[in-house]
């Protein structure tokens, strides 16, 4: 069975310099093609140039040619404001072939765009706002949007796969582009009777929740009693695909201070693996990443009363291996060359000192290391916010290496 393809771009036209800007597709089949040439999406605007795209196929007929014709109909005004007719030869497509046409919108409201190919009638539904600043609310103040139908918040003209849901109901879009609220019982009938766009599932959430309710249900059958202070579940990383398999890892101590820890994989609908242990299966290490590591971390960060320094004998001892490491040469790029130094508190290795640090400049960024047997054997840059396990002391040592040795990078 071919996917049909059918695409909205908005095209931002200079008129002054009669230059047209790249154009970027709206995706209103609710599928994101890797192969596609239009990855910044906007939606429609009033008053501005809208080229849409769909793709026909040949039906390899005795007949040479079959039409195609495309309308727009304005649902507020229940009046038809577009209608064109493409002729397609039957027999010479051994791809896809691309129909375009353009459309300005001159009132804001819901649209629906109706494709006839052959016996067969394809709808995909847009809205044009009045206001495009609405459009993004979702990601500037999503608070605004509590309370709000997803229908409403779709004429605002925000993107459907940007809807606000209420905390309890999952996002799902229609095959016609029309974002929907609806339980987890709801979404799972819908998506097996293929009602609803598989793509755009939010499977990881799904599949947290479920997780959540593994792990919860394994603690009753072992009696484990607990308050919900003392317990946490997260998910990690994804393997992407259709319906992505992500791992969950959680975290309790119980009420005799006893450690527990669950980790799962989920991938939709059912989980692939799933157990409880009394220590953590994937600690944290030097250079490497967990989702329990990501639980250590916040567990030290919620438990650290008082964070650990370096004298300044170690202080020195760490900044000049770091500093004869730098100096190496392609180590670092576009840093200031000046740094201070402090202590990571978070044991990952009795054999390796983690150390934390800042590099001091027009850019003020952190980085963590680890040291083994006076050599350095991997850092990695972090955020300009300093991580709350990072002590660096109020009147730092400032350490300098060489200039020649950062690798300037340009961007332009």
């Amino acid at each position: 069975m071919k996917t049909r393809l059918l695409l909205i771009i908005a095209m931002g036209v200079v008129a002054s310099l009669g230059i047209i800007n790249t154009a970027y597709a709206y995706t209103i089949h609710d599928l994101t093609y890797s192969n596609s040439p239009y990855q910044n999406k906007q939606t429609p605007s009033l008053g501005k140039t809208t080229e849409y795209l769909y793709q026909a196929y040949g039906e390899n007929s005795k007949k040479p040619y079959f039409d195609v014709t495309v309308s727009i109909t304005n649902l507020d005004e229940q009046k038809n404001v577009f209608f064109e007719k493409h002729q397609v030869n039957s027999n010479s497509i051994e791809s896809p072939y691309d129909i375009f046409w353009n459309y300005v919108p001159e009132e804001s409201g819901l649209y629906v765009v109706e494709v006839l190919d052959k016996s067969e009638k394809y709808k995909r539904y847009f809205a044009v706002p009045e206001d495009d600043g609405l459009k993004r609310v979702p990601v500037t103040n999503p608070e605004l949007l509590k309370d709000t139908s997803p229908r409403k918040q779709f004429r605002m003209g925000i993107d459907p796969k940007l809807v606000i849901c209420d905390d309890a109901l999952f996002l799902a879009l229609k095959k016609d582009n029309q974002p929907v609220c609806l339980t987890l019982d709801t979404l799972i009938e819908l998506r097996e009777r293929r009602s609803i766009v598989a793509e755009n599932i939010d499977y990881e959430r799904i599949g947290l929740l479920y997780s959540e309710n593994e792990f919860k249900s394994l603690l009753e059958e072992k009696n484990i009693e607990y308050t919900e202070n003392n317990y946490m579940v997260i998910a990690g990383e994804s393997l992407v695909s259709l319906h992505p398999k992500t791992g969950y890892c959680g975290y309790v101590l119980d009420d005799k201070g006893e450690d527990y820890w669950f980790s799962s994989s989920y991938a939709f609908p059912t989980f692939t693996s799933r157990g409880l242990t009394d220590e953590s299966p994937n600690p944290c290490k030097p250079n490497s990443h967990s989702c329990e590591c990501s639980i250590e971390l916040s567990l030290a960060e919620k438990n650290t009363k008082q964070l650990s320094y370096y004298d300044e004998v170690e202080t020195m001892e760490i900044g000049n291996i770091f500093r004869d490491y730098l100096n190496e040469g392609n180590k670092i790029t576009n840093v200031p060359n000046l740094f201070t130094i402090g202590k990571y508190n978070l044991e990952m290795d009795p054999d390796v000192i983690t150390f934390c640090g800042q590099f001091q400049g027009n850019a003020w960024w952190h980085f963590q290391g680890h040291v083994k047997d006076d050599v350095i054997i991997g850092f990695s840059l972090k955020d300009k916010e300093r991580p709350a396990l990072c002590a660096i002391n109020d009147d730092p040592i400032v350490f300098e290496f060489e200039k020649s040795a950062i690798k300037v990078q340009s961007f332009n």
